[in-house]
C-alpha cells in the first residue's frame, strides 16, 4: 500500500469515527429535551467559613500531633480473622495478628465512631500518631456533604 493511500483510509477513518460522535450527541440531546426535564439556570453561591460554621452538622476539627490512631479488633471481638492463624506463628489469634488482611479489624482516629470504647480495650494498639480531632478553632470541617477546608 501506498503511504497516500494510508494517509486516505485514516482521514476516511477519522470523519466516520467523527461522525458517529456527532451522530450520537445529536441522538443523546433529543432524548434529553424529550425527558421534559426543566432546564433553568440557577446561581451557585460559594460556601464561607461563617455559613458553613453555623451549620447544624458541622463539626470543628483541629491537627493534634500527639492524637492517637487506633487498631482494633472488629466485631467478632478478635485480632486478625477469628479462628484463623493469620501470621502462621502457631498461636491462633494472639495481639500479632491485629490488621490480618481480610479481617474486621479496624483502624480508627478520633472522628470515628466507636473511637473511645476502642482506646479502654486491651488489645488495641496506637499505630501511629497525628490526626484530627474536634476543636472549636477549626481548621477543617466536617458536615454531612464531606469536609470543608479553611483558608
Amino acid at each position: 500500500m501506498t503511504s497516500d493511500t494510508t494517509k486516505r483510509r485514516r482521514t476516511t477513518g477519522l470523519i466516520v469515527l467523527a461522525s458517529v460522535l456527532f451522530v450520537g450527541s445529536l441522538a443523546r440531546a433529543r432524548d434529553v429535551l424529550r425527558s421534559g426535564m426543566p432546564w433553568q439556570i440557577r446561581p451557585v453561591q460559594p460556601d464561607t467559613p461563617r455559613s458553613i460554621r453555623q451549620r447544624d452538622d458541622a463539626v470543628g476539627y483541629c491537627f493534634d500531633a500527639d492524637a492517637a490512631i487506633l487498631l482494633t479488633s472488629g466485631a467478632d471481638g478478635l485480632p486478625g480473622r477469628g479462628g484463623e492463624d493469620d501470621n502462621l506463628n502457631g498461636i491462633i489469634d494472639d495481639r500479632s495478628e491485629m490488621g490480618a488482611v481480610p479481617s474486621d479489624d479496624r483502624c480508627l482516629s478520633p472522628a470515628d465512631p466507636g473511637y473511645s470504647g476502642a482506646a479502654d480495650r486491651d488489645e488495641t494498639m496506637v499505630i501511629s500518631r497525628g490526626t484530627y480531632v474536634r476543636c472549636d478553632s477549626a481548621e477543617r470541617i466536617l458536615t454531612h456533604d464531606g469536609w470543608w477546608i479553611g483558608e
